[in-house]
């Protein structure tokens, strides 16, 4: 077996909890502006980085069980609060439109929007095991076709399949990388890089404007997001090394969180969307939601709950197997 890379798990605890933060803040948000240019790019990019190519019914058998399975199940709860919130707003029901909509995962009765990463990332790990057959510069070649057909796209497309497609570049670049390993380097000139990445990230993202992989906003130009994504993983990786080298207990946290992203990534959205809002409405306390202090503490209260959680969990199945030793 590998050994895990602590760097990537660092990174992608932190990118999650970006991921909570970001959905519990507003489009015109500074903060929201600078965390969809690169946050959903870098999973995108570590996912095909610590990508192994599989024969592709293995990644798509996989890939169900793991991750498509538990995506239809959130679909349930999704549509509970559809009708919740259908029977309060006195609207009409779905209709049959609505329902096959919904179980083709565009609009319906489908709220939990991030999931459409884990039918992203499984369509991009075939499409890549399939091109790899032909040799890296076929994957290259597809994902600059890709990157082409994203700029020419002029109008909002929410719908997964084509979300696809804004995310094959990224995961391209994150294969081709881990192919040449290119995180290592990284890792060892952090300190060098830690200042212009995410000085150039500010710059590129704020240049660019609000940008959302799922929906299709691109800002100004896609190939900007491309950059944001691609100096954003840089800075991450770059600022998860030195928190694992001098962060101590946080570095810890961090690296434990992003070994637990996919509970998360299924079930934040519809509390941070969903409850967050209901409760602050049921207590007459909508102008909270545009705190940048209330957003973050919610953030932390969140993820807290979600690790003691995972720590819960993971302490039932210590004990379960330790009662299963003869």
């Amino acid at each position: 077996m590998t050994k895990r890379n602590d760097v990537l798990d660092i990174a992608k605890g932190l990118g999650i909890m970006l991921v909570v933060f970001g959905h519990l803040t507003y489009a015109k948000d500074p903060e929201r502006t600078l965390i969809h240019s690169f946050h959903m790019p870098m999973f995108m990019m570590l996912s095909g980085y610590l990508f192994k190519p599989r024969p592709v019914g293995s990644i798509v058998t996989r890939g169900t069980k793991n991750f498509l399975l538990a995506a239809y199940a959130t679909l349930m709860i999704d549509i509970a609060i559809s009708f919740y919130t259908l029977a309060d707003e006195k609207a009409p029901l779905p209709t049959g439109g609505d329902w096959l909509e919904t179980f083709l995962l565009y609009d319906g009765l489908w709220r939990n929007l991030p999931v459409w990463y884990l039918f992203a990332m499984v369509i991009c790990q075939a499409v890549s095991a399939v091109l790899l057959k032909g040799g890296p510069l076929l994957l290259a070649f597809t994902a600059a076709g890709a990157t082409v057909f994203n700029l020419s796209l002029s109008t909002r497309i929410v719908w997964w399949p084509i979300s696809t497609l804004f995310a094959f570049p990224f995961f391209a670049l994150g294969v081709m990388f881990g192919q040449k390993e290119l995180a290592e380097p990284i890792q060892r000139r952090w300190k060098w890089l830690l200042a212009p990445s995410f000085a150039g990230l500010m710059y590129v993202a704020f240049f660019n404007g609000y940008t959302d992989m799922y929906s299709h906003i691109p800002g100004k130009s896609y190939l900007l997001f491309i950059v944001s994504g691609l100096l954003g993983t840089v800075f991450m990786i770059a600022f998860s090394t030195g928190l694992r080298r001098f962060g101590g207990i946080a570095a810890d946290f961090f690296c434990y969180l992003g070994k637990n992203t996919f509970l998360i990534l299924i079930t934040h959205y519809n509390i941070c969307r969903w409850l967050v809002p209901t409760l602050l409405d049921a207590f007459n306390k909508e102008w909270l939601a545009q705190k940048f202090l209330f957003q973050a503490s919610v953030t932390c209260l969140l993820i807290f709950l979600y690790c003691g959680f995972f720590l819960l969990l993971a302490a039932r199945k210590q004990r379960a197997l330790s009662l299963a030793k003869p």
